[in-house]
């Protein structure tokens, strides 16, 4: 336990929520989606994921986004 609570941080679900209805009144994307937008969002994190529509919408809102199948090809 030492080791989470010095590596991370905790944030309300409260504040992820609010941010989450943001994300989704402005992206109109689905309810994991925003929530996994607003963590990214919250956090300053890059978005990873392997799911287009996300990816697009997340893009479009304007957040660091990587979509995992244009990574692959890459490589």
């Amino acid at each position: 336990m030492s080791f989470v609570s010095q590596n991370s941080e905790l944030y309300s679900d409260a504040y992820l929520l609010e941010k989450a209805i943001e994300i989704g009144m402005r992206t109109k994307a689905s309810g994991f989606d925003v929530v996994f937008m607003s963590c990214a969002e919250v956090t300053g994190s890059i978005l990873m994921t392997d799911d287009k529509g996300m990816y697009e919408k997340a893009r479009v809102y304007g957040l660091d986004a990587k979509f995992l199948r244009d990574l692959n090809e890459k490589l």
